[in-house]
């Protein structure tokens, strides 16, 4: 088994991903409140920075940060980021995700979190994603474009995380 040193990645301040949300919003820009998160005001500010190019001029400069541009006093950071998600990968307010949770590593002390959890709760806990219909083609999507990204920033190939079973440390 490799194992990669952790690098972090802010997407938002990579030029590929930036590529592909604004190719999603444009492309999207006539129903973007179909999407889950996303209401009227947003999508009118999203509509208000392609119209004026804001929004590509922001992208063409380096160190762009598209959520800064949704971000006002109402919608975090965090929220804008989140919407953005949501429309790139094509999450509309009407989707329905059956749920779980990918284990990505534990411990020993996590190993006894985690049986506690499969014990005493309904949650899904997936360590064989390989052998589970739960993910969502949704999360497979989004790993695929996170590996695209970091490969293109980074030049580091992390492979499909998504049928790697969790590390155990």
């Amino acid at each position: 088994m490799y194992y990669i040193k952790y690098v972090h990645l802010n997407l938002f301040m990579s030029f590929a991903f930036n590529d592909l949300i604004i190719y999603s919003l444009i492309s999207n820009r006539d129903h973007l409140t179909d999407y889950l998160d996303v209401n009227e005001s947003v999508s009118d500010r999203i509509n208000n920075l392609i119209d004026n190019g804001e929004l590509i001029k922001a992208v063409s400069e380096k160190n762009a940060d598209i959520p800064m541009l949704l971000k006002t006093r109402n919608i975090t950071y965090t929220r804008a980021a989140r919407m953005l998600y949501h429309i790139l990968l094509g999450i509309r307010k009407d989707s329905h995700f059956t749920g779980g949770v990918k284990v990505l590593a534990f411990n020993d002390t996590g190993r006894h979190f985690l049986n506690g959890i499969k014990k005493n709760t309904g949650i899904s806990l997936i360590t064989n994603p390989g052998k589970t219909d739960i993910l969502e083609p949704v999360t497979h999507n989004a790993s695929l474009i996170y590996n695209n990204v970091f490969h293109r920033e980074t030049g580091i190939i992390i492979g499909d995380d998504y049928r790697h079973r969790p590390v155990i440390m």
